[in-house]
């Protein structure tokens, strides 16, 4: 009886096995059909070519690197342009969606 028992949970666990490489497998074979490997550089570099990325990064990084009236003006432009860019990626993307959803099956 208890030798059954044993037999049946390593065939379970055999299954369970057998099953998590067949997963592993498939989703290799996925991300090659993505065309490679992701990898957080290729993401981070691709998030920081963002238009709003970049002009929230010149929103921070002018107003520390310039002196004087220049600095205030530069400050608030950069935040504007921001500001703008952003509000225009958002607009894009809701136009995106909205084609989307009017769009028949």
């Amino acid at each position: 009886m208890m030798s059954s028992r044993l037999e049946d949970l390593a065939m379970h666990k055999e299954l369970l096995l057998a099953r998590a490489t067949l997963c592993r497998l498939t989703i290799r074979h996925d991300l090659a059909a993505l065309g490679g490997p992701l990898s957080w550089a290729r993401a981070s570099a691709k998030a920081l070519a963002a238009a709003p990325v970049i002009s929230g990064l010149l929103g921070v990084l002018l107003p520390l690197l310039a002196r004087g009236r220049f600095a205030r003006f530069a400050g608030i432009a950069s935040r504007l342009v921001f500001v703008a860019r952003t509000a225009n990626a958002v607009r894009a993307a809701m136009r995106r969606r909205q084609r989307s959803d009017s769009r028949p099956y």
